[in-house]
C-alpha cells in the first residue's frame, strides 16, 4: 500500500500535466501510441537526474515508468472516482520494479535478525489486496502460500475527503475465509482529526462485523505528501499520532486487534512510532531493506515488496504487496454474526432509535458495552435467555452474568457444536371479543406482542394474564368496559348551564339539561335538529362514539 512519492517540483508538474495529456488519448486509435511514447520519452529524458523516494527510499528508473505507459491502453477505463482513490496511483504509477525485493523463502530473512523481531524463517506470508486486484482465484492464492491476507474495505478520498467503500471487499472477505485464508481489512485513511479517525473505524467495523475477521484491523496512514489532504492539512507528528490512535481505540472497544501500517520511514518523520508499537500492532512497509534499517520501531507485520506477480497468486496481472508476519502479540478477531445483527437491534428497541439511531457500529458498541449485560436481544437466531435455560452446568457457572453467557457462546460454539442458542418459543393466542386476533411466537422469558384490537362502545382496559415473561403455551383475552363518551347539547337559540353531558355507553342518559329561551316552550331532547328520537333520563345509551 506504501506508494507514496516525493518529487521534485518540476517533475510532479511534467508528470501532472501528461497525466490529463494520456487520459485524452488512450482511446484513440493505436497509431496515437507512437506520439504517447515520444512525449513520455520527453518526460523521461527531462526527468532523468530527478530523484523520486518511496516506501524505502528508492530510485525511480525508465523501465518502470515504460511498464507503466505499456499499461495504459484502450480497455483502460479512468472513472471519476478512481482519481479520489489513493491506491489507483499505485496502480498505474507503480516505481517498484526496481526495489530489491525477496522470494517467499523466508531464510532470506537472515540477513535482518539483528535486534528486530525479525528473525529467521518464523514470517508467515500474506498479502494485502482491493479492488485493484482484479477477481480473485482464492484457492490459487492459498495454494501459492498466503496464509492470510489484508483486504481492503474502504477509503476516503484522497482530496475531496469522501468515504468510498471497494466494491470487491465483501467477495473477498468471503471466498478468503472459505479458501482457508486468514482475513484482516484496512481502511485507506486521509482523516486529518480524530473525529475521521473515528468515522473511518465505524465504517470499517459496521461493514466487517458479520465476517470472521481473525487478523488486525488496520488504519492505512501514508498521504503525507503535498497531493493528499493529510499532506496539505500540514499537521504536526503528534496530532497524526492522535489520529490513527483514535481509530485504534474505537476499533479495539469493538473486541478487535488494531494496527498502524505506514512506511518504515514515516514511523521516525510523521508518527511516533515508538509509542505506536508500544500501544498498537504494527505494519512497516520496507522494500530495499528490513524495517529495523529506518527505525527501532518495532513490527509485528513487514510489508516486503509492492511488486509481486498477482497473476502468480490467483489474481489479475499486475503487482502485488506481499508481507511477512511475525506471530507474537497476540490478535484479537471476532464474528459477532451469530448474536448480533444491527438491523434487528435497531428495530427491536425503540430506545436505541432514539438515541443512536440507525448506526452499525454505535450500535455495535451499544450491545457489547450494555446490551449483552442487560440480556438483550440482538438477531433473530440466538436468545441469552434461553441459552441459559437450556444448560444448568452454565446456570452453575454464569448465574445471572448475562454477558458471560453471550461471551461462551461466541468462543466456545466451534467447540461445542451440541450447544444450543437458538430462542425457545411458546405459542401466545390472543382472543378478543370471543374471537383470536392474533398468534404470536414469544421467546422463553421475553414478552408478546399484543394486537392493536378495538371494539366499538368499549374502552381496552388490559388482558386477563401477563405475557411480559412467557414461560408457556397461553391464551390472553382483552379486558373490556363501557366507553365514557360525551354528549354535546344542542339547543337551537336556547341557553343550557352546561354545554355537554357524560354518559355510559349501554347505560341511561340520566337527568338532562332543561334549556330556556324567550317566547318558547321547551318540549323535549331529540337526536336531530328537525326531530328524530326523543332522548329521556331513560333512554339507553346506543351510540358508540363522543
Amino acid at each position: 500500500m506504501d506508494y507514496d512519492l516525493i518529487v521534485v517540483k518540476t517533475l510532479e508538474r511534467v508528470y501532472k500535466n501528461y497525466y490529463y495529456i494520456i487520459r485524452g488519448y488512450i482511446k484513440m486509435q493505436k497509431s496515437m501510441k507512437r506520439l504517447l511514447s515520444i512525449i513520455l520519452s520527453f518526460t523521461m529524458l527531462f526527468s532523468s537526474n530527478c530523484i523520486a523516494y518511496g516506501a524505502d527510499e528508492e530510485i525511480v528508473n525508465n523501465r518502470a515508468e515504460k511498464a507503466r505507459v505499456e499499461s495504459l491502453n484502450e480497455s483502460d477505463e479512468v472513472q471519476e472516482s478512481d482519481l479520489q482513490d489513493p491506491e489507483y496511483y499505485k496502480r498505474y504509477y507503480n516505481t517498484d520494479n526496481s526495489v530489491e525485493t525477496y522470494g517467499v523463502n523466508t531464510t532470506e530473512l537472515q540477513q535482518y535478525d539483528g535486534n528486530s523481531l525479525a528473525r529467521a524463517g518464523s514470517g508467515v506470508l500474506g498479502c494485502d489486496v482491493s479492488k485493484w486486484q482484479g477477481n480473485i482465484n482464492w484457492t490459487q492464492t492459498k495454494n501459492a502460500g498466503i496464509q492470510y491476507a489484508f483486504i481492503r474495505v474502504a477509503y476516503r478520498g484522497r482530496t475531496d475527503g469522501v468515504i468510498q467503500l471497494d466494491p470487491n471487499f465483501r467477495a473477498n472477505i468471503q471466498n478468503a475465509i472459505n479458501a482457508g485464508v486468514k482475513v484482516g481489512v484496512y481502511f485507506y485513511s486521509e482523516a486529518i482529526n480524530e473525529r475521521e479517525a473515528v468515522e473511518e473505524a465505524n465504517t470499517l467495523i459496521s461493514n466487517i462485523y458479520m465476517y470472521n475477521i481473525s487478523m488486525p484491523l488496520v488504519i492505512d496512514y501514508e498521504g503525507f505528501n503535498q497531493n493528499e489532504r493529510i499532506g496539505q492539512a500540514n499537521l504536526s507528528k503528534a496530532a497524526h499520532t492522535s489520529i490513527v490512535s483514535a481509530f485504534c481505540e474505537k476499533v479495539k472497544s469493538a473486541g478487535y486487534t488494531p494496527m498502524v501500517y505506514a512506511s518504515a520511514s514515516y514511523f521516525n518523520d510523521y508518527l511516533e512510532g515508538e509509542y505506536l508499537s508500544n500501544a498498537y500492532c504494527i505494519w512497516s512497509a520496507a522494500y530495499s531493506n528490513s524495517p529495523d534499517h529506518y527505525n527501532s520501531v518495532k513490527y509485528d507485520f513487514w510489508q516486503f515488496t509492492s511488486a509481486a506477480n498477482a497473476a502468480q497468486y490467483g489474481m489479475e496481472p499486475g503487482s502485488l504487496d506481499l508481507n511477512y508476519w511475525y506471530a507474537g502479540r497476540i490478535i484479537m478477531g471476532n464474528d459477532y454474526s451469530s448474536v448480533f445483527d444491527a438491523n434487528y437491534y435497531y428495530n427491536m428497541y425503540p430506545d436505541l432509535q432514539k438515541a443512536i439511531g440507525n448506526n452499525p457500529a454505535e450500535l455495535l458498541y451499544h450491545f457489547l458495552n450494555y446490551g449483552m449485560a442487560e440480556g438483550r436481544v440482538a438477531c433473530a437466531s440466538f436468545d441469552v435467555l434461553s441459552y441459559k435455560a437450556r444448560y444448568e452446568d452454565l446456570r452453575k457457572a454464569f448465574g445471572d452474568n448475562m454477558k458471560a453467557y453471550f461471551q461462551h457462546y461466541l468462543t466456545r460454539k466451534k467447540y461445542e457444536s451440541y450447544r444450543d442458542g437458538s430462542p425457545i418459543k411458546y405459542k401466545v393466542t390472543f382472543i378478543s371479543n370471543g374471537e383470536i386476533v392474533k398468534t404470536d411466537n414469544a421467546s422463553y422469558c421475553r414478552a408478546a406482542t399484543p394486537p392493536n384490537v378495538s371494539l366499538p362502545g368499549y374502552t381496552l382496559t388490559g388482558w386477563d394474564k401477563p405475557f411480559n415473561s412467557v414461560v408457556s403455551d397461553m391464551t390472553v383475552t382483552a379486558q373490556w368496559t363501557p366507553a365514557t363518551l360525551s354528549v354535546k347539547y344542542d339547543a337551537t337559540g336556547g341557553i343550557v348551564s352546561n354545554g355537554s353531558k357524560k354518559v355510559t355507553y349501554l347505560g341511561n342518559y340520566g337527568d338532562l339539561e332543561s334549556p330556556k329561551r324567550d317566547g318558547y316552550t321547551f318540549t323535549g331532547w331529540y337526536t336531530a335538529a328537525n326531530g328524530g328520537t326523543q332522548i329521556t333520563k331513560d333512554t339507553k345509551v346506543e351510540v358508540t362514539s363522543d
